[in-house]
């Protein structure tokens, strides 16, 4: 703070990287919450793997109303974990000691979460299903977003004065 105004300066690459990252799975979260605030995927992601998962399970057509109930469950034990991720990205974004540890449990959880995602959509490999081919995409950008912040982190990019 200069002359009683704070000085801004811009952004490092990590703190963008992870801004993005962390702002985007908050709205992922916020979607997966409240079907309103971007698209339902209840009834076009949760409900039809479900389905797939009790019909691999048992064999037959399975009661509409479990199916439903894990779905459900399945909703929102997904949405807070990537709220999770998201705050917990946003925090390394603009910490100055904790950064690696934060990116690292945000990135790390992220990584697990879209590899489940990645995982199942393979499994049951239905192109109908709503956006099932991002995942490998995501993946891929939390993987170079976690390389750019250890790069950094680790003194192994060049830090402009």
């Amino acid at each position: 703070m200069k002359g009683g105004r704070m000085r801004l300066g811009v952004p490092t690459l990590p703190t963008v990287m992870l801004s993005v990252y962390g702002v985007w799975m908050i709205v992922a979260g916020l979607g997966t919450l409240i079907p309103k605030f971007v698209h339902d995927r209840f009834p076009r992601q949760f409900v039809p793997v479900s389905e797939f998962f009790f019909t691999a399970i048992g064999g037959e057509s399975p009661d509409p109303d479990a199916v439903r109930l894990v779905a459900r469950v399945c909703q929102w034990i997904i949405g807070p974990l990537e709220v999770l991720v998201g705050v917990t990205g946003l925090m390394a974004a603009f910490a100055s000691t904790s950064r690696l540890s934060l990116a690292n449990f945000s990135l790390g959880l992220g990584t697990a979460l879209f590899g489940a995602f990645l995982l199942v959509m393979f499994i049951i490999h239905d192109k109908a299903l709503v956006a099932w081919n991002q995942y490998p995409a995501i993946s891929a950008w939390i993987g170079v977003t976690w390389l750019v912040v250890v790069a950094w982190e680790k003194g192994w990019m060049h830090r402009a004065a």
